[in-house]
């Protein structure tokens, strides 16, 4: 396990933790899924590239329901559940925070 996928584990809640050893990221470099976004058109294509190859990874997940909904409950910052940020903000607004929060809640147990 990579350095930075332990400090990630350690720093999330036990109740996470069964959700990430299933999961499609576990071992991975956590950098990838929290892309910084920078100033210019290079900037802006580098951050849409990280974006989609993390997404890629939670596209194969089978803990993406799971994943989404923590991320959703707890207003993560990052690519969680194959979604940015401003994704769950728009899924939050349309009213399936809710939804997708209470169907993920199973897996977190």
């Amino acid at each position: 396990m990579s350095t930075a996928t332990a400090q990630r584990r350690s720093a999330q809640p036990r109740l996470l933790m069964p959700i990430l050893d299933r999961a499609a990221c576990a071992g991975m470099s956590t950098r990838m899924f929290f892309p910084v976004p920078g100033r210019g058109h290079e900037a802006e294509e580098r951050h849409a590239a990280d974006v989609e190859r993390a997404q890629a990874v939670c596209a194969r997940c089978p803990q993406v329901l799971a994943c989404l909904g923590w991320a959703l409950r707890h207003r993560e910052h990052g690519v969680w559940g194959g979604t940015t940020d401003e994704q769950r903000d728009a899924l939050r607004t349309a009213g399936w925070g809710d939804e997708l929060m209470s169907d993920a809640r199973g897996a977190w147990r």
